[in-house]
């Protein structure tokens, strides 16, 4: 059973992301043989593989007291970061950051595995907007998030479907990270 799910926007120092990133190490997917969520020619994606800068920012960012009534990142471990960057047309497909293959799935509630979203760059409008469907008792809320600016940061549970709606011309990049945690006692 899934719980009701949540979604929390906060917006966080770009420049200390940007800082972050550049001192990551990653490497380009080619997205016309994975199957991602990111979709268009004007689409590029990089997996991380050393990110501890970059994750011990954003832990940082989660231990501020909005996420208190979600979730406790106290005890954590870094799950998969990637980075995306879209041009014109470019777009996601509706997912959510939890692969069916991944063995921690199978034997760790869904609701101690978080997702953060962040925007480094947004173009003008048409921008993707970002949507997202949260669980909410016994029914399905479609929300849709307008006016992005870089520095904004979504976080939510990984069981959240969401995406990003086509955008018009100009450079979308965002900045991905998963954590599985304590959860909330």
């Amino acid at each position: 059973m899934i719980l009701n799910e949540w979604l929390v926007k906060k917006t966080i120092n770009v420049d200390s992301v940007k800082s972050a990133i550049s001192l990551a190490d990653k490497y380009e997917v080619d997205l016309k043989t994975a199957n991602r969520s990111t979709v268009g020619q004007n689409s590029k994606q990089w997996n991380f593989t050393q990110y501890n800068i970059l994750s011990n920012f954003i832990v940082k960012e989660l231990m501020s007291e909005e996420y208190q009534e979600h979730f406790n990142i106290k005890d954590y471990k870094q799950g998969s970061a990637w980075m995306v960057e879209g041009g014109e047309g470019s777009y996601h497909r509706l997912h959510r950051h939890i692969p069916p293959e991944n063995e921690l799935t199978r034997t760790r509630p869904h609701n101690k595995n978080l997702a953060c979203v962040i925007y480094t760059d947004v173009p003008p409008m048409p921008c993707g907007e970002f949507y997202f469907l949260l669980k909410k008792e016994d029914d399905i809320v479609i929300n849709v998030m307008e006016d992005l600016k870089p520095g904004d940061m979504m976080v939510m549970p990984c069981t959240v479907y969401h995406g990003v709606y086509p955008q018009g011309p100009g450079k979308r990049t965002t900045v991905n990270i998963d954590f599985y945690y304590a959860g909330k006692d």
